[in-house]
């Protein structure tokens, strides 16, 4: 297997945590952006250059790993959703049309999960993904697409449900939460990273990484006021389609792989840390 690894999406949450492992194990990364710029990264560089095929011809890979994502599921106007088409279609269909004039290439495709729901429970951002994956299958490509869940760890700057209840917490405000029960799977970005690495092995097919830990938002607000020792009022308002119960993953193999025997109140527990030390900071 090749010591360089093609990706897109290098500068999104998991995109970074992947890179850095990849250069930590002495890889060689190039990462293809959006505003036609190619990033060189190893553990002694980080270079930036304007795309051309000679830096293809220079970094023979054979594997690309699709991370490249617009989230965004109710765009308000013509440019925001423009931005989707070209952030979640063009964009990969460019570059590996770019790289195939090169080379033949295997695709690992990082999938939401909830592209297996219903159509009529998907979003207009889940489509637009499941659109590139249908586009790119129905050329006869191999592919591997992995779905991923929830993912939550260092670096995170998304705001997600997690990270969003400790800031609650810490700040004592209420947290709110639908009427009904929705659930989460939840899953460290190390354990994500370790499982996508593994499959650079696998044979191409639909997979997911859907970790153990799944629970409701209640039980996740309460499992966090207990490691934080702090409680907050919950407040129940609305509803919400509970959409984990909806997947449809039973033809898909669930190749989670935890990188350690570290227990997930210990992740939590990490997480929590490190919001708390960038607030002091």
């Amino acid at each position: 297997m090749s010591d360089i690894i093609y990706t897109t999406g290098g500068t999104g949450f998991i995109g970074k945590n992947l890179i850095n492992d990849f250069i930590t194990n002495n890889r060689i990364v190039i990462n293809f952006e959006r505003n036609k710029k190619v990033s060189i990264i190893s553990k002694t560089k980080n270079i930036k250059k304007n795309f051309s095929k000679s830096i293809l011809k220079d970094y023979p890979a054979n594997i690309l790993i699709n991370l490249a994502t617009y989230y965004n599921t109710n765009p308000k106007d013509v440019k925001e959703f423009d931005r989707l088409l070209q952030s979640n279609i063009n964009f990969p269909i460019d570059t590996i049309s770019s790289i195939k004039s090169i080379r033949e290439i295997l695709v690992i495709n990082a999938c939401s999960y909830m592209q297996l729901l219903p159509n009529h429970n998907q979003n207009i951002y889940s489509q637009t993904k499941q659109l590139f994956k249908m586009y790119y299958e129905g050329l006869n490509q191999k592919m591997i697409n992995i779905y991923l869940f929830d993912t939550f760890g260092t670096g995170d700057k998304r705001s997600k449900v997690i990270d969003t209840f400790i800031n609650k917490i810490h700040n004592n405000k209420e947290i709110i939460i639908p009427n009904n029960k929705v659930e989460l799977n939840i899953a460290h970005i190390n354990d994500v990273v370790y499982s996508i690495k593994k499959s650079l092995k696998i044979k191409p097919g639909n997979y997911l990484i859907r970790s153990p830990y799944e629970m409701s938002l209640k039980k996740l607000a309460i499992k966090l006021m207990n490691l934080m020792e702090n409680k907050v009022k919950i407040t129940h308002k609305g509803s919400h389609e509970n959409l984990l119960r909806l997947v449809d993953a039973k033809k898909n193999k669930n190749i989670f792989i935890s990188k350690s025997d570290t227990t997930i109140d210990t992740q939590l527990i990490s997480r929590i840390n490190e919001i708390t030390k960038a607030k002091i900071n």
